[in-house]
């Protein structure tokens, strides 16, 4: 019996390390009025309203603190539709400000990462407890808001805002119209949002849940310095293009044709920037219309070190919002051999699981325990249990415990060596 389990396994090892190529087609609707989210393993996005949502607050742990607004905005004949633009101010009490003020100046997010949004951008980088909208208390354990800023939705209504403090993991929050009336606060504890991400919406007057809860890559439109040739000038301009979700890693290639990239291809480093893909995989040219770049080819890296390569090869604009790029999955990075690792492959299998998950691994060398541990995506442990390993290949099924649905790190782990892979668990 335990012998053709693993003739089984072997069969279902080998053919996991070739490499599965498909064509992918994104769509974020006419002129732009949607964002996509994009799941690279199950090669599906679900497209939500733009206005869905308003702020997006950083859910990872205890000590961050970011807060991002949503700038992706519709286009009607080439020219944006309003978005959400937020406004720093000197006020420290909400009670200071009862009307708009030009002397207000409007921030943007940065785009480098989840954990600095526009809410942060005053903060001073030498300090690491200034989170620009508030400070950190180590003694309490909490962000205490010092900053008001105003806040212009799409429909043209203005609302003056404190992040009154994020208590342990507690954000609470303040907000009301300019002239002090409807004055609303609310409450949300980041636990209950484990993807890293909670999304607000002013209309909805709170956080609300978007069918994407996980995803890989937004496609979407969103607001960045870019460089006119014609006046010389850095100007802050809304594009449309590719931020990469918590945790992704993406590296940039060019110079060498797609179909030549593989793995031993990676000789830059992962960025871990929001828009490391970003909008310059296409130009645009009056005559022409939109141009794919060349021999440019993105190696994209999820937490669960799994390897894709992307490829753009068209882009249709605003009429229907259409990109189509080229997805080949390339042997999970915990199957590259290392000089220093015990082991050789890593794989499991059904993926998603529900009750139960067989783990396959191959060792190089006689071992005897092996630690196989659980994690959420938070990188907090939340399982974990031992078994007996030999030299060659090695099959082990396990029972998990009852587990909320969604995405885990399965680590494996043998004296200084370490393989993890991406599951999901579906209840």
């Amino acid at each position: 019996m335990r012998s053709s389990f693993l003739l089984f396994v072997f069969a279902f090892a080998t053919n996991s390390m070739l490499l599965a190529q498909t064509f992918v087609q994104i769509s974020t609707g006419e002129g732009y009025e949607n964002q996509a989210f994009y799941t690279l393993s199950e090669r599906s996005s679900i497209e939500v309203d733009n206005e869905s949502w308003d702020l997006v607050f950083t859910t990872f742990g205890q000590q961050d603190a970011g807060i991002h607004i949503n700038e992706a905005s519709s286009s009607t004949f080439g020219m944006p539709a309003p978005t959400v633009e937020l406004y720093r101010t000197d006020a420290t009490e909400l009670s200071e400000i009862t009307a708009f003020d030009t002397l207000f100046t409007r921030v943007y997010n940065d785009e480098g990462s989840w954990a600095f949004g526009a809410f942060n951008n005053d903060r001073d980088f030498t300090n690491f407890f200034d989170f620009g909208w508030g400070s950190y208390n180590p003694a309490t354990r909490t962000v205490t808001g010092n900053e008001v800023f105003v806040i212009k939705l799409r429909s043209g209504e203005f609302k003056k805002i404190k992040i009154e403090s994020l208590a342990l993991t507690t954000y609470n929050i303040a907000y009301a119209n300019l002239d002090g009336s409807e004055l609303t606060n609310v409450s949300f504890d980041k636990i209950n949002y484990p993807t890293g991400l909670a999304y607000f919406s002013f209309a909805a007057g709170g956080v609300v849940e978007l069918p994407a809860n996980t995803f890989d890559l937004l496609f979407t439109r969103y607001v960045t310095p870019v460089f006119d040739p014609e006046s010389g000038d850095t100007l802050d301009y809304t594009v449309t293009g590719i931020l990469s979700a918590p945790g992704i890693e993406v590296a940039k290639i060019t110079g060498i044709p797609s179909s030549e990239v593989t793995t031993a291809s990676l000789s830059e480093d992962f960025s871990n920037r929001i828009d490391a893909i970003g909008y310059d995989w296409k130009t645009f040219d009056f005559m022409g219309g939109w141009i794919i770049e060349d021999s440019t080819t993105y190696i994209v890296k999820t937490p669960g070190n799994e390897l894709y390569k992307l490829v753009f090869i068209d882009f249709e604009g605003s009429t229907t919002g259409v990109a189509t790029f080229e997805q080949t999955e390339l042997n999970d990075v915990s199957n590259i051999k290392e000089v220093n690792s015990a082991f050789e492959s890593l794989n499991t299998f059904p993926n998603p699981a529900a009750r139960s998950i067989n783990v396959v691994y191959s060792l190089k060398e006689v071992k005897a325990l092996t630690q196989i541990r659980l994690f959420n995506l938070l990188g907090q442990e939340i399982w974990t249990t031992q078994t007996q390993s030999i030299k060659g290949l090695n099959a082990t099924e396990l029972q998990l415990p009852p587990l909320a649905s969604g995405q885990y790190l399965l680590s494996v782990q043998m004296d200084d060596s370490i393989v993890t892979q991406k599951i999901t668990i579906h209840q």
